[in-house]
């Protein structure tokens, strides 16, 4: 055994490649990134340290939403024949990239808005970085989703659909942890928070879904006046 171990130190092959890996990961930006898997394990310390700014930053933060995006997209178009119940000719790749950055923005924005008027610490960056950083679980389950598509019968659809939620409910313990963590709360305060963010968010929606229908009937209304202006001019 010792011969052996000796052996495979005196000719490691993989040490050149290790080094690589070591050196790019020793990067800071890559680092950055990398810091999301630490979610997976201590997900409270990893909160403490993105809130006090030792790991993490918002540049990381960013490319892991562009990451996540780019999975889902993935998961949208890229699944195997059975599991892709959505043609990719049907897809309107506009309003899912709107969607898609909406949304966490709108969370975001009304998480810090509540948590303004009820003594929350954090600030609104670093509630971009807590929300990106919570995101592992659910990114790796695309993934995982996305290869058992290609060798799971549709037979065996609850695999996927075992994984995708448990992915959820993972993803969801990290936003409440991190949400406690960023804003100083107890529990109760968290599912305070997080109650008054999801209706601010519907009521934020419900607002502009109104001025977007009442902003296309008034364009409707002049496009017709300015019509019938126009055939009366030249008729």
């Amino acid at each position: 055994m010792a011969v052996t171990k000796k052996w495979r130190r005196k000719h490691d092959v993989l040490r050149p490649v290790k080094q690589f890996l070591h050196k790019v990961a020793s990067i800071k930006i890559v680092s950055d990134v990398l810091f999301m898997f630490a979610f997976l394990r201590h997900p409270i310390d990893s909160f403490y340290d993105l809130k006090t700014g030792q790991k993490g930053s918002v540049k990381g933060a960013l490319i892991i939403f562009a990451i996540f995006f780019s999975i889902f997209l993935w998961y949208l178009l890229g699944k195997g024949f059975i599991y892709q119940l959505v043609a990719i000719e049907d897809i309107d790749l506009q309003s899912i990239v709107i969607g898609f950055f909406s949304i966490f923005f709108l969370a975001i924005l009304c998480n810090f808005l509540v948590s303004s008027i009820n003594d929350g610490e954090g600030s609104f960056l670093q509630l971009v970085k807590m929300v990106a950083y919570s995101l592992a679980p659910i990114m790796i389950a695309y993934v995982v989703i996305i290869g058992l598509s290609y060798v799971l019968t549709y037979n065996e659809t609850f695999l996927l659909q075992i994984v995708g939620q448990g992915a959820f409910i993972w993803t969801g313990l990290n936003l409440y942890l991190g949400i406690q963590e960023v804003h100083n709360y107890t529990v109760r305060e968290s599912l305070r928070s997080i109650v008054l963010t999801i209706v601010f968010m519907l009521v934020i929606a419900l607002i502009l879904l109104i001025v977007i229908i009442m902003t296309e009937q008034v364009y409707m209304f002049f496009e017709a006046i300015f019509k019938e202006v126009i055939r009366n001019v030249f008729n």
